[in-house]
């Protein structure tokens, strides 16, 4: 079935199931309203159906979404469901990240490649500000995209079962200058405190490496004890969730072939307590 469990059906589903919670609605209450199996509900909010628009208008109708803003942004994720989910523009990128936070948070294992910066859920304050304001974000949003950056932490802090997370960094992103150097010292501290924390592993891939897959640019999987898992990709103005089968085990490969290109743990470590020294030199 077109849709089934794909990464647009499953952040569609979020939302409905969002919406209907807090309407204070059961999934049978809603299904008799609308008129229909009370099944169909658990699957559109589970993502293994994808609704059709005018079903989702009428689902949005009747636990009273009526914001006319709300309601199209939830039913343009019911068109044009295809193999990948691409991102173009403003708007498409703010359901990304919509998608993108809900994934996280679902997720029991998070595996994210960044050959030029510390990946988003690694990132301290300071660092986060010197990327928006390098980045010309408006001051007016500067403090507020960095409490919702930060608030992504939650998926592999929290107390009751976190997520796994591995994160593989270039050397580049430890030897850069992101927020100044107080910034930077900030931010490899931090990165220091959450390599740890017992479900976070931190390595460094060296920049005097023969080529890799980390070369070819940043990408995050996603996995799941229910659902497929998914490869997320990002740029300055667009992103994509990919699913296929084959798209993810070409990932896995890619990772695979990282594993042998980046120190260990401990090497890691040492190289990030030595950046640490020479940064403490420069201020």
């Amino acid at each position: 079935m077109a849709g089934s469990g794909t990464p647009r059906a499953r952040a569609l589903g979020s939302r409905l199931r969002e919406a209907r919670k807090q309407s204070k609605l059961t999934v049978r209450e809603l299904a008799a309203r609308l008129g229909i199996a009370h099944g169909t509900i658990s699957r559109w909010e589970t993502g293994t159906r994808l609704p059709r628009a005018e079903d989702v208008a009428s689902y949005l109708t009747a636990v009273g979404v009526r914001d006319p803003s709300l309601r199209e942004q939830i039913i343009d994720m019911a068109r044009e469901d295809g193999p990948h989910w691409l991102f173009v523009g403003v708007p498409e990128q703010q359901r990304q990240l919509a998608a993108l936070l809900d994934f996280e948070r679902q997720a029991t294992s998070i595996t994210e490649v960044n050959p030029f910066l510390i990946p988003g859920l690694l990132q301290e304050s300071s660092y986060v500000r010197g990327i928006m304001t390098g980045g010309g974000v408006r001051p007016s949003e500067v403090e507020t995209r960095i409490a919702l950056r930060l608030g992504r932490r939650d998926c592999i802090t929290r107390r009751d079962q976190p997520a796994n997370l591995t994160a593989l960094i270039g050397e580049a992103a430890v030897r850069s200058l992101v927020g100044g150097p107080q910034g930077m010292h900030n931010q490899l501290t931090h990165l220091l405190d959450m390599a740890e924390r017992p479900n976070i592993v931190v390595r460094v891939i060296p920049i005097e490496s023969n080529w890799h897959p980390a070369m070819e640019g940043c990408f995050m999987l996603l996995e799941f004890d229910r659902h497929p898992a998914i490869i997320h990709l990002e740029n300055r103005t667009s992103g994509m969730f990919l699913h296929e089968p084959n798209v993810v085990s070409a990932y896995r490969a890619a990772l695979a072939m990282l594993d042998r290109f980046a120190l260990s743990t401990e090497e890691t470590f040492k190289l990030i307590a030595e950046r640490l020294t020479t940064l403490e030199r420069m201020l």
